[in-house]
């Protein structure tokens, strides 16, 4: 595939599995049989992202990815993003505050044949720790 298409498959990803249909579980078909994972607590396959991203719809719902940026090299793809989701559940000892929270992030892709071998997902904590803490002050 080419640089360009390597980013729009990226692009599309995100939008069916998180935008689109609000199915994560679409994500598998875009991923290779052997994708790898990188998160902050470690590595983990398919079967670890989708219990992850169960993890976070048990606590989020209306979860939006806004693309700010994509860019492309060859077989390697970065997407910059912000994410919106209001808090409908638990987040561990936090119970629910029907907030909306946004965070910013990033994914670092890697394609093979055509799909995502490999991707690494950056966000930044902070922010949402600090929205979750100002949320049960009040």
């Amino acid at each position: 595939m080419t640089t360009e298409s390597n980013a729009l498959f990226v692009r599309n990803a995100i939008e069916v599995a998180w935008n689109t249909s609000g199915n994560f579980h679409a994500w598998r078909d875009f991923v290779t049989s052997g994708y790898v994972h990188h998160v902050f607590n470690g590595v983990t396959d398919i079967e670890g992202w989708l219990a992850g991203a169960g993890g976070l719809t048990a606590a989020f719902s209306e979860i939006k990815y806004e693309i700010r940026s994509v860019l492309a090299d060859g077989e390697q793809v970065s997407v910059h993003f912000t994410q919106t989701a209001k808090q409908t559940g638990a987040l561990g000892p936090q119970p629910a505050t029907g907030k909306l929270l946004r965070t910013t992030g990033a994914f670092f892709c890697r394609m093979e044949e055509g799909k995502i071998a490999e991707d690494w997902e950056v966000w930044m904590a902070l922010p949402v720790v600090r929205q979750l803490i100002a949320q049960a002050a009040t």
